[in-house]
């Protein structure tokens, strides 16, 4: 679940740094022009005052829209750029807890790669086929993991990380 919360905030501000803001702002930004010379040209041509007063009117309040629009866009950028950068660096803690916490139960190099692969949430045989060793392999080294993690399953073993990373007790 974390790891799809992750990627959906990595999503969110993928979309909010995209281009259809700054292209929202263009089109507003054209209307504008567009609606300013022809209010000059109105005036100039001697249209009614309460017509160009009207489009006047109008072109006020596309201008306070854009404004307000473009702060809270500024704003919005500023919150996404603040929860990358967050983001960023609960990986890199997560990673090292992990890291620290396989030395701790003195894994092997094979049985550290196994354990990120099934953190990642690869399957035997995809890390067998990853690892270029064979599913019965990729089993018993998960299991040499489990044993030296205390676990009992590989959904134990993944919860251990998460249950630590919220500060939980672990519900046996």
């Amino acid at each position: 679940q974390w790891r799809q919360k992750i990627q959906l905030w990595e999503e969110q501000a993928a979309h909010l740094k995209g281009q259809k803001v700054i292209v929202h702002h263009k089109n507003w930004s054209y209307l504008l022009q567009w609606l300013g010379i022809d209010i000059i040209g109105d005036i100039e041509e001697g249209e009614s005052a309460l017509h160009w007063l009207g489009e006047s009117l109008i072109f006020c309040m596309i201008c306070i829209a854009l404004i307000w629009e473009m702060r809270r866009t500024k704003k919005l950028t500023k919150k996404v750029n603040s929860y990358e950068t967050e983001l960023q660096s609960l990986k890199g803690q997560l990673a090292t807890v992990v890291k620290k916490q396989f030395e701790d139960w003195e894994l092997s190099k094979s049985e550290n790669e196994v354990a990120w692969l099934i953190i990642k949430g690869f399957s035997f045989a995809e890390i067998s086929t990853i690892r270029s060793v064979s599913e019965r392999t990729v089993r018993q080294q998960a299991g040499a993991i489990y044993r030296k993690s205390g676990s009992t399953n590989r959904s134990e073993f993944t919860a251990s990380f998460l249950d630590d990373l919220l500060n939980q007790p672990r519900i046996s």
